[in-house]
């Protein structure tokens, strides 16, 4: 009898574990989604990273402590996205210094301590609640995605297609 309780509890732990884990993957998961709506070139970066992005967040699973997580994905976005923004051809970083300037624009018109949160590459959800700075945020984030894209040697990216439509 006591060893068939041990194997129980042995497996119950096992179970819950498991479980655990499956709802760490899925509540993982809902993230990356929930960051590839908000923000694409983020996501992009985070999704070819995706190892160490995922012990960042088994990390922040077992301490809580978020400002650690957001350093370690704010180190990892830095070093790899500055990398391949910096390989990106010329008429993507052009159309990405456009987007820029138009975003600059209007967070001067609209929203101007919006410029401060730009500075440090954030914008806060009473920026985003403006329309005009939602969208030329979003188109923004598009146009730093696309160029992240053409300027990574790891991806394959057809970058013809899109020159149309950020054009």
């Amino acid at each position: 009898m006591k060893k068939l309780l041990s194997l129980l509890v042995a497996v119950a732990a096992f179970a819950s574990g498991a479980v655990a884990q499956d709802e760490g993957s899925v509540i993982f998961q809902k993230q990356m989604d929930g960051l590839a709506r908000v923000d694409p070139y983020m996501h992009t970066i985070l999704a070819d990273h995706i190892v160490e992005t995922r012990q960042i967040f088994d990390e922040f699973s077992r301490t809580g402590n978020g400002a650690d997580m957001q350093k370690a994905l704010s180190d990892l976005v830095l070093i790899s996205g500055a990398s391949a923004l910096s390989r990106a051809s010329d008429a993507y970083a052009i159309g990405l210094m456009d987007k820029t300037v138009e975003l600059v624009d209007v967070l001067i018109d609209r929203y101007p301590k919006g410029c401060r949160y730009f500075d440090i590459d954030a914008m806060p959800g009473e920026g985003l609640a403006i329309p005009d700075v939602a969208e030329k945020y979003r188109s923004y984030l598009e146009a730093k995605y696309v160029a992240y894209k053409t300027g990574n040697p790891g991806n394959r990216f057809p970058g013809w297609r899109l020159r149309i439509c950020c054009i």
